[in-house]
């Protein structure tokens, strides 16, 4: 089977499913097992120069009904993007939200807005270490202490 019908398959279940992006999604699962960007992904549509063999085609339609199942897109490929970070994700930590995101970005401008050169943060039900690593990442000097009760959460955050 041709990965546009797969992909085509995917989108349908996802449809059935109420996956908000299915085509997306689908899309994005493909890419991953390929190792390429979605953009690439899609040329190679265009031009018929991508195609999963057997054993690939098995492990997208076992991925593909898993997130049919509704298991977030982000566990399946144990990656979500952050702000600029890559985290790891899996079973037993949220998947980080835009929402998170723009709060992240709140404490982050009120961390710079202090007069501290060294600021330390602490960052409580830490999860995925998503908002302790941002701050982390874009406020060099600051020392950010992140805690987790979660031990399935806590193999994501250290």
């Amino acid at each position: 089977m041709s990965l546009a019908r797969l992909l085509d398959l995917a989108e349908a279940a996802f449809t059935e499913a109420g996956i908000e992006t299915p085509r997306v999604d689908a899309e994005l699962l493909a890419a991953w097992m390929l190792g390429i960007s979605r953009g690439e992904l899609q040329s190679g549509l265009i031009t018929e120069s991508i195609a999963f063999d057997e054993a690939q085609t098995l492990q997208f339609e076992g991925l593909a009904a898993r997130r049919a199942a509704r298991e977030p897109l982000q566990h399946l490929t144990g990656v979500a993007h952050f702000r600029n970070i890559t985290l790891e994700v899996g079973k037993g930590v949220f998947v980080p939200r835009p929402e998170t995101e723009w709060v992240t970005g709140l404490a982050i401008d009120a961390v710079k807005a202090c007069a501290t050169a060294e600021p330390i943060v602490f960052d409580l039900c830490a999860g995925s270490g998503a908002i302790g690593l941002a701050i982390a990442t874009e406020i060099p000097n600051s020392q950010v202490i992140g805690v987790e009760k979660s031990a399935d959460a806590f193999g994501y955050t250290s």
